[in-house]
């Protein structure tokens, strides 16, 4: 009875994400998969004027040099912008400043089909933290500096009469015994001479304590030392110069320089001139940061490349602590996990089935080769959803149960379901393995081509049994030794044998047994 349209223009939607306040200089825009620009946030337009006319204009064209960037990282990260079907957390450097890039397909029901992505530099949260430590830093020092000045102030007021009972003292020991106390410091006096027996009384125990503590310096040096060498890592002191000062060698690590051949000597001597420059450019930024530095790097021993790992922690304002490990044999069982996860994928890949890790509950965790069978697109088939989401009631409810076999008894469960999509009705094989606690990978193969081919033979398998068993002419199967291999009832009748059976059974000779002469019967045509 009526019609209700709703226009929305690109310049509106420019004007909503404007309206979107994240930080000062974060940028929002949508695209499409194929690159166009929807719509930006700032002034610019997502489109030109050519000719009087409005043209859409790519992404990759667009005056923002943020907005520009961040879709050339999207472009590379990805291939194509086509791939990303779920939200990716991602951040790449521009100019030297790290952004943050948050990307999100969105679409509708109708075919709209958008990434909507927010770009925010990390500036933009980090000056307000730069801003409070400044002030912080502020605040710092003016209650140092109050703190010096009460402290002064403080020592003064108490070591003011202190200083007179000691000036009243040293005149006392050098025999000016004229002096003049007010009285309320006779009691301090008298106070002052106790303190010095009680000081010296101290003073012998101090050196007695001294020297316990010295021996028990000592055994802690060597308790120290024994730890150190109990460590399973190179451990060395070296200066801003590069000199080493000293060195803990340590079975863990594979070396041809000894301790005695380091001490004294400076980099450059000992390691290669490349890995020397690496090891000054982390002394100095250990030095002037204070923060431990941590790198890797590979060194040729005995004609085999080791990896190391090195930590830079600075222990002096000129010295620097180095603490080298071998990573070698890490190196290589990550390199043999890149490789064998790279086959698994390689694996998956291959496999002409829908793929999916699903919970005891039903939940997928992952799926697999979707594209494989698009059959299942109709369905709520995404990681998070549920079985039941994504299959029929019964359908659903017999894959739950074999899921629940196959956790209980651990072995592969295999059955086979019909399945109508698109209009037509396909035949699918499920096969369930545990993979997991709690956890089964599922595999869905397509059979229908198979059932089709098996139900085609069958049927011209009934057509020409039908044939075989009812045609008036006799038809037989013979192999090259002479044996009937198979007989129709006709061929039996003419030779006089009540079933086929039971001639299979009697001739074993065709060319003996069905040619009383043969070759007459050979030269009669007959």
């Amino acid at each position: 009875m009526g019609v209700l349209g709703v226009d929305l223009i690109l310049s509106q939607i420019n004007s909503f994400l404007n309206t979107i306040k994240i930080s000062p200089s974060a940028k929002i825009f949508i695209l499409e998969r194929n690159g166009l620009l929807v719509a930006q946030s700032g002034t610019d337009k997502p489109y030109r004027l050519l000719y009087g006319k409005p043209q859409r204009i790519q992404v990759s064209d667009s005056s923002d040099e943020l907005v520009r960037a961040a879709n050339q990282y999207l472009t590379q990260s990805f291939g194509n912008l086509g791939t990303i079907q779920k939200s990716q957390l991602l951040n790449f450097d521009l100019n030297g400043k790290q952004q943050f890039v948050q990307v999100t397909p969105w679409k509708d029901t109708l075919g709209l089909d958008w990434l909507i992505v927010v770009v925010v530099p990390e500036s933009d949260f980090m000056g307000q933290i730069s801003e409070n430590t400044r002030n912080t830093l502020w605040l710092c020092l003016a209650a140092l500096v109050a703190t010096i000045s009460v402290g002064i102030l403080t020592a003064r007021w108490i070591t003011l009469p202190i200083l007179r009972v000691t000036k009243a003292s040293e005149d006392i020991a050098n025999g000016n015994l004229d002096q003049h106390i007010q009285s309320n410091r006779i009691v301090e006096l008298e106070k002052l001479a106790i303190a010095f027996n009680s000081m010296a009384k101290q003073l012998k125990t101090s050196f007695e304590n001294l020297e316990t503590k010295n021996a028990n310096l000592h055994q802690t040096e060597e308790r120290n030392r024994a730890f150190l060498n109990a460590i399973p890592d190179l451990i060395l002191r070296i200066n801003r110069d590069g000199i080493y000062l000293d060195a803990v060698d340590a079975k863990g690590v594979n070396t041809v320089v000894s301790k005695q051949e380091r001490i004294g000597k400076r980099v450059y001597d000992v390691l290669p001139i490349e890995l020397a420059q690496e090891y000054m450019r982390f002394i100095e930024r250990a030095l002037a940061t204070g923060e431990t530095q941590i790198f890797e790097y590979q060194l040729t021993i005995q004609n085999k490349p080791n990896d190391f790992e090195a930590r830079v922690v600075a222990s002096g304002v000129d010295e620097v602590i180095f603490i080298v490990r071998d990573i070698t044999q890490r190196k290589q069982t990550e390199s043999a996990l890149q490789l064998s996860e790279a086959t698994s994928r390689a694996l998956i890949s291959a496999i002409p089935d829908l793929l999916m890790r699903v919970r005891g509950d039903g939940t997928y965790l992952d799926i697999a080769g979707r594209d494989r069978l698009t059959i299942h697109d109709e369905f709520h088939l995404l990681s998070g959803s549920k079985v039941h989401d994504s299959l029929p009631f019964k359908l659903a409810e017999q894959r739950m149960n074999y899921i629940q076999t196959a956790l209980k008894t651990g072995k592969m469960q295999v059955y086979e379901q019909r399945l109508r999509a698109k209009g037509q009705l396909h035949e699918e094989e499920v096969r369930i393995i545990v993979c997991g606690d709690n956890e089964v990978l599922v595999m869905v193969r397509d059979i229908t081509d198979r059932k089709q081919a098996e139900e085609a033979l069958r049927i011209a398998e009934e057509n020409y049994r039908s044939i075989f068993e009812n045609t008036l002419e006799g038809i037989f199967q013979s192999s090259h030794d002479g044996y009937f291999i198979n007989v129709n009832p006709a061929m039996a009748r003419l030779y006089g044998y009540n079933t086929p059976e039971e001639m299979i059974a009697s001739v074993t000779q065709i060319d003996t047994q069905t040619y009383v002469n043969l070759k007459a019967g050979r030269n009669s045509n007959a």
